[in-house]
């Protein structure tokens, strides 16, 4: 978890699973973040739902994967993220609860080696090709030639 947008500014680092309440004004708490909450890498295999209030209450936003800005996810002005943080496994997060899958295929016609992606899962894919790619219905997805380099799009799809 990090107070600056793009993983930058204080950081706080912790395990799954289990609830946190995170300080924004206690200097001397082991959960002191000064500025909340900006960006949040997710560790594979974990969801992260982040809170509005203390003790995982209020409004909530599920995190499958890295955020490099959650304003973008919160999308009102007038909350401020975040008070509380909830991390769990994603194997233990009921099916129904979870979001579509992208899947890509190093083969044609789905064939092949595949890698399934939740929202958020960048750089993550360890497939040496891509030649066909599964997107549902909702979702949008851009391929990329090299890691972090958005001038280098392949495809849009």
């Amino acid at each position: 978890f990090f107070s600056k947008k793009q993983f930058n500014g204080d950081a706080l680092d912790l395990t799954c699973c289990g609830g946190y309440d995170i300080e924004t004004v206690d200097e001397d708490s082991p959960m002191y973040l000064p500025r909340g909450v900006d960006s949040v890498r997710v560790q594979p295999g974990v969801v992260v739902t982040l809170y509005a209030e203390k003790q995982q209450q209020g409004r909530g936003w599920r995190l499958w994967g890295d955020s490099e800005n959650v304003n973008r996810i919160i999308r009102d002005p007038a909350v401020f993220c975040c008070k509380s943080v909830k991390l769990e496994r994603l194997d233990r997060v009921k099916q129904e609860d979870r979001p579509p899958v992208v899947v890509l295929y190093d083969g044609v016609g789905y064939e092949g080696k595949s890698v399934e992606l939740l929202p958020g899962d960048y750089n993550k894919v360890k497939l040496t090709q891509v030649r066909s790619v599964r997107v549902p219905a909702g979702l949008k997805v851009k391929l990329y030639s090299v890691p972090d380099w958005p001038d280098n799009m392949l495809d849009d799809f």
